[in-house]
């Protein structure tokens, strides 16, 4: 095997690690779009493919009207996944994992298992200098920061409303309210007070 060739499968190793087995898979499905490096599909990687193979978006199977069922459309920019620009939309390589899972590779989204996504990502990550050798989880692979040195972006909290107290001495009902039932009050005192007088006064004659 040519070292310098930069095409060429991945060194097999005699106890492969997740990002070992991720690297395989990267060579097999992400590589040809993304870079041996993770770099994207700029001008210098485009230059390792025989010249008839540079420009796959101008070909019959990979053009604007490609073929069914295995012809598909190659856009002409491709992200990088490593580096100061790679995977800048995303936070987490969790974010990256799922968005994968249903996006890529582009040929056929979801093609690959969750182990053999997992293991990309571990390759990514140490591709990134974010891994420490611990396999990715569905659940660890959420924790793993692609920019560990950022902060992580403050999470926004709703204050909680303070109660109000209701003094019990106060009535319930509005002000208006109380003088009317007060003064309605008073003015059937008056009435019953008269209406007896009056009766006393006719007894008497």
């Amino acid at each position: 095997m040519n070292p310098d060739d930069r095409l060429a499968p991945p060194p097999t190793v005699e106890n492969p690690t997740q990002a070992d087995d991720g690297a395989y898979l990267y060579w097999l499905y992400c590589l040809p779009c993304h870079g041996d490096k993770g770099q994207g599909l700029t001008d210098e990687w485009r230059a390792q493919y025989p010249e008839e193979e540079q420009y796959c978006w101008n070909s019959g199977c990979h053009g604007s009207n490609p073929p069914e069922p295995y012809g598909f459309l190659i856009p002409t920019v491709v992200p990088a996944l490593v580096g100061e620009d790679g995977l800048t939309r995303f936070d987490t390589l969790g974010e990256v994992y799922y968005y994968a899972r249903g996006a890529m590779p582009l040929e056929m989204p979801g093609r690959l298992t969750d182990d053999e996504y997992l293991a990309v990502m571990a390759f990514l990550a140490q591709k990134r200098d974010i891994w420490d050798g611990t396999p990715l989880t569905e659940r660890s692979v959420l924790q793993v920061r692609l920019r560990p040195e950022e902060a992580p972006p403050a999470e926004l909290s709703t204050p909680t409303p303070e109660p109000t107290a209701v003094s019990p001495t106060r009535s319930a009902l509005p002000d208006s309210s109380t003088g009317w039932l007060v003064g309605s009050g008073l003015l059937l005192s008056a009435v019953a007070i008269i209406g007896g007088w009056g009766l006393w006064h006719r007894s008497r004659r």
